[in-house]
């Protein structure tokens, strides 16, 4: 379809600065046809915070890079570093999270870099912008920084 093409009708046009289309990640566990999928024929792969906890991460991330995988995304790691944060029923049964204590988040944004994974999706409580700047402050320098 990004390249003009008809996909079950006639062609769409593509908008100039689109021609190709985005760059396609997908999300997948344990399942050596999707990892291999994603290594082989998108532009990466996609774990989720919610499903995978920081001991199994590492098995589909070796899937991945032993499938020739290059991008790998940790998603839908919920965040949120106040000393009593609210209940909710999605950030209960996630298995891997940043709800903790600062130095707990620094140590586990660690473990997910030391991990292997090139970008983690932090998904921070509605309402508390102040958050965003606390994390900042979590990253490494070399984070932080723009490239060059």
């Amino acid at each position: 379809m990004w390249a003009g093409e008809p996909v079950h009708g006639p062609a769409l046009s593509v908008w100039p600065g689109t021609e190709g289309g985005p760059p396609v990640y997908l999300g997948a566990w344990r399942s050596p046809r999707w990892i291999n999928l994603a290594a082989g024929q998108c532009a990466g792969w996609i774990a989720s915070g919610i499903y995978a906890s920081l001991d199994d991460l590492p098995v589909g991330l070796d899937m991945f890079r032993k499938a020739g995988g290059k991008r790998a995304l940790l998603a839908n790691v919920f965040t949120d570093l106040r000393p009593d944060p609210p209940a909710h029923p999605l950030i209960a049964h996630a298995r891997t999270t940043l709800v903790c204590g600062k130095p707990e988040a620094r140590d586990r944004l660690r473990r997910i870099a030391d991990l292997g994974f090139d970008d983690a999706l932090l998904i921070v409580p509605f309402g508390v912008p102040s958050m965003l700047d606390e994390i900042r402050e979590l990253l490494p320098q070399w984070v932080r920084s723009p490239p060059p």
